[in-house]
């Protein structure tokens, strides 16, 4: 998966491209950075959202018998937004505070360029 993702990053004819991906996916953050960055400049944005209904109902079974335990019930979804730096910075301007900061092993790759 990650290197059929990198090929698509990679090959995609476009100047700006956004990805949207979640915290519940095959792929972390740091290393969907990284794929990235081969395009340019990438800042992520971050929104915690509601999970899938799935996650709140998916616990009875057919007949409506409790079979299971409600689990996580939020996520966080990723936009990684990559090209030009002046272009990807006034983009995201607006959503200064759904930033994610160069921290956690992210380190410079959010600021590459």
């Amino acid at each position: 998966m990650p290197d059929a993702l990198a090929q698509v990053v990679a090959d995609v004819q476009a100047r700006l491209l956004i990805l949207s991906y979640n915290d519940e996916s095959w792929v972390g953050l740091d290393r969907l950075v990284e794929l990235c960055r081969v395009r340019g400049h990438v800042e992520v944005l971050a929104f915690p959202s509601d999970r899938y209904v799935g996650a709140r109902i998916g616990i009875h079974n057919p007949a409506g018998q409790k079979v299971g335990t409600v689990g996580r019930l939020r996520n966080v979804e990723y936009l990684l937004v990559v090209g030009e730096r002046a272009e990807v910075r006034r983009l995201v301007a607006p959503w200064a505070t759904q930033r994610v900061p160069p921290a956690g092993g992210i380190g410079e790759a959010v600021g590459a360029s």
